[in-house]
């Protein structure tokens, strides 16, 4: 049974959706939530007298907030589908969004595209990682010295993996940031940033993704993985779609966790989610 936070804190958390209304709409169709909304969920089921607030700047019809440095308790950047080096609207919105959270000093948690955003908008490089995409478990993620001394990665352990999708990294970080996680697919994997008022946690894979959430993206990208080789065929991403659905519904299942070599820093919801909690109660 998951350990339950509460914070006395009152305000709510920006929560910015950072996916184009026809992923979201595609993830809905075949069994998962928006990207913003599962984002929701999970906080809420870390701790259940959360409140947030939504917003989508990758939507066409994005009507940009309106807020003021004392409006909301801190900010979430979800992943997204996105590049954050396309000169494209949906991507400028959530830049030019992004720059005005940490204008107001609100503390910014971000997720994989959130991580890129974050960096970009402070100053750092992201680039489309020369080794290719990292695709559902991110292995083998060892902390540095830092790292084990930071209370985002506390509990989190010397070596851990995590559920992850990404085909971006950050390559060049920005002035006030500290390295806290590195693995052989990307040397950043966690990061802090701090630029006076300007305050950014962060992470390059999902903690607030499960299984489930993973295996239905698996389904939504299903062509293309199959032509990028990580799938000899759709039934077989089906077979481990399948696979993964269950264990996320019966995580002690001892053939398929080690058939895919899942340990608990994925399969149990505290582990996976431990960086979330920690982020929530660095907020107070």
């Amino acid at each position: 049974m998951s350990r339950v936070y509460r914070c006395m804190n009152t305000k709510p958390l920006l929560i910015i959706d950072g996916n184009k209304r026809e992923s979201n709409q595609q993830q809905a169709a075949m069994g998962g939530m928006a990207t913003g909304e599962g984002y929701a969920a999970v906080l809420r089921r870390i701790d259940p007298a959360v409140q947030y607030t939504i917003v989508q700047p990758a939507y066409d019809d994005y009507q940009k907030p309106t807020f003021g440095p004392d409006d909301y308790r801190g900010a979430v950047i979800t992943g997204s589908a996105l590049h954050v080096y396309d000169a494209v609207p949906e991507v400028e919105r959530q830049l030019a969004l992004a720059a005005e959270v940490f204008d107001c000093g609100i503390p910014v948690f971000g997720s994989c595209w959130g991580l890129q955003v974050a960096s970009t908008v402070l100053g750092g490089r992201v680039r489309a990682n020369p080794r290719g995409r990292e695709l559902g478990i991110a292995r083998g993620i060892c902390a540095n010295q830092q790292g084990g001394e930071h209370p985002l990665l506390a509990g989190k352990g010397p070596v851990y993996d995590a559920v992850a999708i990404h085909t971006d990294e950050v390559v060049e970080l920005p002035a006030g940031a500290t390295l806290l996680a590195s693995n052989t697919i990307s040397e950043v994997q966690a990061v802090v940033i701090e630029q006076g008022d300007k305050r950014f946690w962060g992470v390059q894979y999902h903690p607030e993704f499960s299984l489930f959430d993973i295996g239905t993206i698996f389904l939504r990208y299903g062509e293309g993985l199959i032509a990028d080789g990580f799938f000899t065929s759709l039934p077989a991403l089906e077979s481990l779609v399948r696979d993964f659905h269950s264990l996320d519904q019966k995580p002690d299942q001892l053939a398929l966790s080690w058939r895919y070599g899942l340990s608990a820093s994925v399969l149990d919801f505290d582990l996976r989610t431990r960086e979330l909690r920690n982020w929530l109660q660095a907020l107070g």
